[in-house]
């Protein structure tokens, strides 16, 4: 029993931080490569405890993201992507210039 045990917590570990990251917005990829750090952490029995807090962090995120209303989501994504635009724009000017 205690074999079943501890191969099934990092997988449930693992399939809520892939739920949760993939609640946020990550691709099923980027979510599957994320989430297998807890489950490695968990099967190999060493720092556990990182893992499961990196899945809490992550469920943490996406509840708070879940309770948000959608006028501020659409208010925090015109700001992120503004400010992803003028950090582009800024690294494309900077990288002309260099040369």
């Amino acid at each position: 029993m205690y074999i079943v045990s501890r191969m099934l917590k990092p997988i449930v570990v693992a399939v809520i931080m892939f739920i949760s990251l993939h609640y946020l917005g990550l691709s099923v990829v980027q979510a599957l490569l994320v989430c297998l750090v807890p489950l490695a952490l968990g099967w190999l029995n060493i720092m556990t405890e990182v893992g499961y807090l990196l899945t809490a962090v992550c469920m943490m995120a996406a509840i708070g993201w879940a309770v948000v209303p959608t006028d501020v989501k659409s208010v925090i994504i015109q700001n992120i992507q503004a400010v992803i635009d003028e950090s582009t724009s800024r690294d494309t000017v900077a990288m002309t210039t260099d040369t």
